[in-house]
């Protein structure tokens, strides 16, 4: 990557490139290439048409979906379907899918499967994090499941609402004999013993004590682990789901009252699992969801509990909170916060602030970690005193305790605006000004808390000049234009103009800024400094900002885009680099460049004729832009 940059930068490189009768060297073509490819994509944005938000189009088949759907969202999916959530399928004609899935709200789903057997899919939930939702997954599910049922292709039943697999097999249980249902729960109990634990712990009358929930859990972990007890990315999936139907028991406990019982599940799944998460990989998360379950899980126990259970729950959250098994996580910290929340007497409160300071300097010990990561813990203790003190409705002792431990960064902040609340803003003010001359340098990541403080009181004092420096600091800090148009606003225009080139300047030198120097010439419409820049840059700059320049610019544009497309072609590459390069070109013949792009399409096909995918996609491109030329285009 370093190498590529300085290839960038020689203004030798740069004239060698634009001379296409001198080719550049394969490590200088390779280096000016390198950065090209991942942005040559930009260039598609503008050549796909109606697309819509929310509908994407993907190689997802009914065959491949359980291997392209992040594992994850997969798993959530299946388990929406099983749980009922998929409320009903209809298919109103061939090869269309419509379906409601009850989530938050009730959600539309809808699949489409082309001529080939991929599918189009649409939801109208809010999630957007990936290509496909839960949502879409359980449908995918439903639809596969019937189809493996009935053996008959959803078409068949066009416009007809199908009933849950599950409503049909109540319909088959309801009916069989009881004799013959307990033989074949037994049988499948020996077969799957997470599933007699589930049994055990939904029907046995007189509870099952909290070790053997224990050993539930540690056999539930096990189904992921490998021989050596570790738990990888795929064993984690497969261990949480074995975990969260032993929540579900828990869950099944609370609906019926039963606050204690469902009390010692969460507590066994929260040590349990905690103390597996050092030999497993969760990068899904799906192990930290079953321990947020189960600390949620204690909140809502505690409600369905007599004042003796909850007192004893106090007790369990303070004593099991600093406990090493929690050291370095967040976990500990949480169930402390548990017990803050529950406080009902001085006693209790001291015997939390004991814990609390227990904690902070266990923590730091146990870990070895000194310096920031013990300001973190410090914070954490304070956080959890002072919304006790805040349930406590007294004032003067919330101020105290802030001024107490003004030394943390997030306590000194809510000391300022409780001061600017207050209305004494001069106090606010050097609370700011003296963390910024004293800690700064050590925490540059909090100094823009304490200037957009200061820059609060200085719009409440309508002091212009602060507000200035604050805006610009802010935006050197940040790079959120926000500042940048106060800054502007605050000042007159000639002030504006010499403020400008200064603190352009001062952005090119800004490692951390420098990529904001093109929108500040896009806002103030620069533009021959943009095409200058964006040039410099490379291709980067130039797909990203290709809106302005191009209407602006075409024949210096094409020129560019001739550039990026030799350099893309000159080694043999995939499929999708010889679309992207194709769809410069026709971006060339856009900006009436038709017969340069076609001179250079024939030029390629002649010299790299070997290149099948290659010529395929510099073919399409040609009849595109041919017609566009018979058309009346460019």
């Amino acid at each position: 990557m370093s190498k590529s940059k300085g290839h960038f930068s020689s203004p030798a490189l740069l004239e060698r490139a634009r001379d296409f009768r001198h080719p550049l060297t394969p490590p200088e073509a390779k280096a000016w290439y390198g950065a090209s490819l991942p942005l040559l994509q930009l260039a598609t944005a503008d050549l796909i048409a109606g697309c819509k938000d929310r509908v994407t189009r993907m190689e997802l088949t009914f065959d491949n979906f359980t291997e392209v759907i992040d594992p994850a969202i997969l798993l959530r999916g299946f388990e929406y379907y099983e749980d009922g959530q998929v409320i009903s399928i209809q298919s109103p004609k061939s090869g269309l899918w419509r379906a409601e899935v009850q989530g938050t709200e009730l959600y539309r789903v809808e699949l489409e499967r082309d001529e080939e057997g991929s599918l189009l899919h649409e939801c109208s939930c809010p999630y957007d994090s990936g290509p496909v939702c839960k949502h879409i997954a359980a449908v995918l599910y439903g639809i596969v499941e019937g189809l493996a049922e009935d053996e008959d292709e959803p078409d068949e039943r066009a416009g007809q609402s199908r009933p849950h697999p599950h409503d049909m097999l109540r319909s088959l249980l309801e009916t069989a004999p009881r004799e013959e249902l307990v033989k074949v729960l037994i049988e499948r109990a020996r077969e799957d013993p997470g599933l007699a634990n589930q049994l055990r712990l939904r029907f046995e009358s007189a509870g099952v004590s909290r070790k053997t929930i224990t050993r539930m859990v540690r056999q539930a972990l096990k189904e992921g682990q490998d021989r050596h007890g570790f738990l990888d990315y795929w064993g984690a999936l497969t261990a949480a789901r074995a975990v969260e139907g032993i929540l579900d028991q828990a869950e099944n406990r609370l609906s019926q009252g039963n606050g204690l019982g469902a009390a010692s599940i969460f507590q066994a799944v929260l040590e349990t699992v905690v103390a597996a998460m050092g030999d497993a990989d969760d990068s899904t998360g799906s192990l930290a969801s079953c321990i947020q379950h189960a600390l949620e899980g204690l909140q809502h126990a505690r409600e369905a509990m007599s004042p003796d259970q909850r007192a004893a729950l106090f007790e369990y959250c303070l004593e099991t909170a600093p406990s090493q098994l929690f050291a370095g996580w967040d976990w500990g910290w949480q169930l402390a916060e548990l017990g803050a929340a529950w406080i009902r007497s001085p006693a209790q409160r001291r015997r939390l602030f004991d814990t609390l300071d227990r904690m902070a300097s266990s923590d730091m010990r146990l870990t070895g970690v000194t310096g920031l990561f013990d300001q973190i813990e410090q914070e954490r203790c304070a956080e959890i005193k002072l919304s006790v003190i805040e349930r406590e409705g007294d004032v003067a002792a919330v101020q105290a305790f802030l001024e107490a431990h003004a030394s943390l960064p997030e306590m000194r902040e809510r000391l300022a605006r409780l001061l600017i609340a207050r209305g004494d803003l001069d106090t606010a003010k050097r609370l700011c000004n003296d963390w910024l001359e004293q800690s700064a340098v050590r925490a540059p990541g909090l100094r823009k808390v304490f200037l957009g403080i200061l820059l609060e009181i200085a719009e409440t004092e309508r002091d212009d000049s602060a507000r200035a420096g604050l805006a610009r600091a802010l935006f050197v800090d940040t790079g959120k234009f926000d500042y940048y148009d106060l800054l502007k606003k605050s000042l007159p225009g000639e002030a504006w103009e010499v403020t400008l080139e200064s603190l352009i300047g001062e952005a090119e030198n800004n490692s951390y800024v420098r990529s904001l120097v093109p929108e500040i010439y896009i806002r103030e419409e620069m533009w021959d400094r943009l095409l200058k820049v964006a040039r410099r840059g490379g291709p980067h700059l130039l797909l990203g900002h290709r809106e302005h320049l191009e209407p602006r610019f075409p024949a210096e544009m094409c020129f560019e885009y001739e550039r990026i497309v030799y350099a893309a072609l000159a080694h043999a590459s995939n499929r999708g680099t010889y679309q992207n390069a194709s769809l410069l070109l026709q971006r060339m013949g856009r900006l009436g460049a038709v017969p340069r792009a076609l001179e250079m399409i024939e030029e390629l096909i002649a010299k790299h004729r070997n290149r099948r995918a290659m010529v395929e996609e510099l073919t399409l491109a040609a009849k595109a832009l041919r017609l566009g030329l018979s058309g009346g285009g460019r």
